[in-house]
């Protein structure tokens, strides 16, 4: 997952400020990051060079303190998980680091940053008892933790578990339950109920209450359907599935209502034009977002972005020349914004004037705090953006 979070760029790049004013909050007249591609790119270009200019995240961004760890070191594979915890009142992030070293051993470290004190804690011993594996956090709206994981048993079969956090104990211990494995596939959580979808390869649709594992319900996932490239929440009930067809158009939406147990394609509207996209958002709106490209009211109107010129990249893999990118948005803050990740790095839009503003070239999950600010991590530092008062 390395990639996934230091990305490569554009040939060259300057900084702008971009004048906007945004009421009640710290971003104004940020520094935008812009590309030169802002009218025509050659299609293909089999010697274009693929030069590489980091920048770090821009005003209003600032530097907050630097990561005990090395996160960009050539010897070692490292994944992270960015989360924000609140610990008996004490707001903390939480680092999670899956490495391996030289000699292929997997370490596991959570790095824990105090946001009032200002200082790093390292917790060593939290995972003992769980398998080797790469973990994810997730957190439900209750407070609850938990951690999930994939390993391989002593048949080399792939299997999965499931982790809960004791803050008494300082640990995560496997549910019981789940210690002989769960459904291996693609996850999503649910915070609102504090449960797990999972779709699995062979076509089936769980849905997983580690509180309650006994309430486990299996569903059937239409063969029709393509391959599974994202899963979606939408409502209590209601899921999307995003999957790829081999015949055009490539992708195709269906929403999943699992009270009915109902599979129904989502219909784009017939004047539009999209290209290629691979992952879905749901707003606090309820409003579908095709990357971005497009996106769907819950009263079923369609909308068509003009795409910005911050997402031709010439950094897209197997390719030479200059193409679109497939972003993906990772969170949308109190302010109502939207976060996009792409190649060329992490990109803003503001959908209720339409503004898009580029500005790192560095690639990370964001989470928010309780104090409406924004985090992420560039170039082994940790960032902040206080979005101010609401």
């Amino acid at each position: 997952m390395f990639n996934r979070f230091f990305a490569f760029l554009l040939t060259t790049l300057f900084l702008i400020g971009c004048s906007k004013t945004q009421s009640a909050t710290n971003l104004e007249n940020p520094m935008c990051l812009e590309s030169e591609t802002t009218f025509a790119f050659r299609a293909y270009d089999e010697n274009i060079k693929k030069d590489v200019k980091e920048v770090l995240p821009t005003f209003p961004w600032s530097f907050e303190i630097e990561i005990p760890v090395d996160l960009q070191s050539g010897e070692r594979y490292v994944s992270l998980s960015l989360t924000i915890i609140d610990n008996n009142g004490a707001e903390e992030i939480w680092i999670l680091e899956n490495s391996v070293d030289a000699s292929g051993e997997l370490n596991r470290t959570l790095f824990v940053y105090d946001t009032k004190k200002k200082k790093w804690d390292k917790l060593l011993n939290i995972f003992e008892e769980l398998p080797l594996s790469t973990l994810s956090i997730y957190k439900s709206d209750s407070g609850d933790l938990f951690l999930t994981g994939q390993y391989n048993d002593l048949l080399n079969v792939r299997k999965s578990f499931i982790a809960k956090y004791s803050l008494e104990q300082e640990r995560f211990f496997i549910l019981s339950d789940f210690k002989d494995g769960i459904p291996v596939g693609m996850t999503v959580f649910d915070p609102v109920k504090g449960t797990f979808w999972i779709a699995t390869v062979n076509n089936f649709l769980f849905n997983v209450d580690p509180i309650n594992p006994e309430t486990i319900r299996q569903f059937e996932i239409p063969p029709d359907l393509g391959i599974l490239t994202d899963l979606k929440i939408n409502s209590e009930n209601t899921l999307y599935l995003l999957s790829v067809l081999e015949a055009y158009p490539n992708n195709k939406i269906t929403i999943f209502k699992s009270d009915t147990n109902e599979f129904q394609q989502v219909h784009y509207s017939n004047y539009m034009n999209l290209d290629y996209f691979s992952s879905l958002f749901v707003d606090k709106n309820r409003n579908l977002w095709l990357g971005d490209q497009a996106w769907k009211t819950p009263e079923d109107i369609w909308y068509q972005t003009i795409r910005s010129s911050v997402f031709v990249s010439n950094q897209v893999p197997e390719w030479s020349g200059y193409r679109w990118d497939t972003p993906s948005i990772i969170l949308e803050s109190s302010n109502g914004f939207l976060w996009f990740q792409s190649v060329n790095g992490m990109i803003s839009l503001d959908p209720s004037r339409g503004e898009w503003c580029w500005f790192t070239t560095y690639q990370s999950n964001i989470v928010e705090d309780s104090d409406r600010n924004l985090w992420m991590i560039a170039d082994n530092k940790l960032y902040k953006l206080p979005l101010g008062e609401q």
